[in-house]
């Protein structure tokens, strides 16, 4: 089996050592040292928790609110970087985190209401609903989300569903409260 090599650290009382991967260039990532970048992460992740519903800051829950934060992302082409500049509503989109897999719309309303509301980002999920409004088709929402001069795919009808759902579950939380 193939190995890009091996790290070996001895470690004493007092010792630290700070393994980092990344594909960042070393200019960004000497930005900040080790130490402050991690009391940086801790005081994000605590951010998180915060915003959580309450019964989300603790034991797993916690842990599934920390990996909900992965999949709601800032497009990052410059094409994408642009139309969060003039259009608000596309500053945030769901991501499958499968290459070549780009905003699925069935799956993002399945996701919606665990990935933000819970985790206390309802603006994010207005966002993320008014995105995929704009791109109603004959009561359809995309199920393969438009991409640059490509049409988006509108193949499911369950996805439509799901979207009724989510309007549902804000409205509900805006009007009558959640916490």
């Amino acid at each position: 089996m193939w190995s890009p090599g091996h790290f070996h650290v001895d470690l004493r009382e007092h010792n630290r050592a700070t393994l980092v991967g990344s594909t960042e260039k070393w200019t960004i990532i000497e930005v900040l040292a080790p130490e402050a970048a991690l009391a940086l992460e801790r005081e994000r992740r605590a951010r998180l928790l915060q915003n959580a519903i309450p019964e989300a800051r603790k034991g797993v829950a916690a842990e599934l609110v920390f990996a909900a934060d992965q999949f709601v992302i800032t497009p990052s082409g410059r094409f994408e970087r642009q139309r969060a500049r003039t259009q608000p509503a596309m500053k945030f989109a769901p991501s499958s985190r499968i290459p070549l897999v780009h905003r699925l719309g069935r799956d993002t309303m399945i996701s919606l209401e665990g990935l933000t509301l819970v985790t206390g980002r309802s603006l994010e999920a207005g966002y993320i609903l008014r995105t995929f409004a704009d791109y109603v088709r004959d009561g359809l929402i995309p199920n393969m989300f438009p991409d640059r001069e490509k049409g988006g795919l509108y193949h499911t009808a369950d996805a439509t569903l799901w979207f009724s759902m989510r309007w549902a579950v804000i409205w509900k939380e805006r009007t009558i409260g959640r916490r």
